[in-house]
């Protein structure tokens, strides 16, 4: 399947590209609804809602479980406190995630050896075996939704979303605020 199905990119709904054509230094005539990051949370709610929530519903794994496993599943071990960096979610959903996921058996907590007060996480094979379930699900629903883009339309969506990320975690002036007067 190449390009989009129902939605026509060349003629948006709303008219955000357009709006965005020519934007204040300051930003000032930037709505609400203008900004970059409402579209961006409001796009991640709908994909947590819309295309996670059903792969999890099968595995009955809340969000936060799936994303402890998931950040897991890349390590053999972690701490706590790396689950809650890496994940990017606060650190009591992903205590009581991590709490949850030792009830059902799907990860091992152990004493981290150089510091009594933090745990060390391991994920089960049952837990790990639930994790793929569910990957498995959420890619197939993705893929189908990345499958309405062109090619041309994934490559560039993804160089803007790692060139945002870069810019986000590595480019302080972006959080620096300028003099106004300037």
């Amino acid at each position: 399947m190449s390009g989009s199905d129902d939605v026509d990119i060349a003629n948006p709904v709303s008219g955000l590209g357009v709006r965005w054509e020519a934007i204040e230094r300051d930003g000032s005539g930037l709505n609400v609804e203008d900004l970059p990051s409402f579209h961006i949370v409001r796009l991640a709610a709908q994909f947590r809602r819309r295309a996670t929530q059903q792969a999890l519903d099968a595995t009955g794994l809340s969000y936060a479980e799936w994303r402890v496993l998931g950040v897991l599943g890349k390590q053999a071990s972690i701490t706590t406190p790396e689950v809650v960096r890496v994940s990017l979610m606060d650190k009591a959903q992903i205590s009581r995630a991590v709490e949850q996921l030792a009830r059902k058996g799907l990860l091992l907590q152990t004493e981290d050896p150089t510091n009594a007060r933090r745990r060390v996480l391991q994920s089960t094979p049952d837990g790990r075996a639930l994790f793929l379930r569910a990957l498995d699900r959420t890619r197939r629903v993705q893929a189908r939704l990345l499958n309405k883009l062109s090619t041309e339309e994934r490559i560039f969506l993804g160089n803007i979303l790692e060139r945002i990320t870069q810019w986000l975690e590595h480019d302080q002036t972006l959080l620096t605020e300028e003099d106004p007067r300037a």
